[in-house]
């Protein structure tokens, strides 16, 4: 939040535009390595380049920050779903955290300002990865 404050401030005295990205939580080998789950899935990281590239190449934008997300909340035990759908024999149990409200990032902004709309979602994720790992790649 204080880099969008700055980043207004020195839009208004420099003349220069200045877009914020708040980009959600992106599933990857190298990108949440404190999340066992999260460690996961690494094809949303080279997704998210879209909607990057159309906050840069869109000619008129009316908001200044846009949240870069799937629009939608998304579960561990739906991350864990999509896996064993690739995977059958993949076992993670999760925790009881008991009942918490879902939140994600509204990408209505993102929407309206670049026409984006989410074309990769968890379950496409999963497949991907796991078709890494298997040509050999490492986590």
């Amino acid at each position: 939040m204080i880099f969008e404050l700055l980043a207004g401030h020195l839009s208004a005295v420099t003349d220069v535009t200045i877009v914020n990205a708040r980009i959600s939580g992106i599933r990857g080998t190298r990108r949440a390595p404190a999340r066992p789950v999260s460690r996961r899935l690494d094809a949303r990281a080279r997704r998210a380049g879209r909607a990057l590239a159309l906050l840069q190449l869109t000619e008129e934008l009316h908001h200044t920050t846009h949240n870069v997300a799937s629009g939608r909340a998304t579960s561990n035990a739906e991350v864990i779903t999509a896996i064993r759908s690739v995977e059958p024999g993949f076992r993670f149990e999760l925790p009881s955290a008991g009942a918490r409200p879902r939140a994600w990032l509204d990408i209505t902004r993102l929407r309206e300002d670049t026409g984006f709309e989410p074309q990769y979602d968890t379950a496409a994720g999963a497949a991907d990865y796991i078709a890494w790992l298997r040509a050999g790649n490492e986590r």
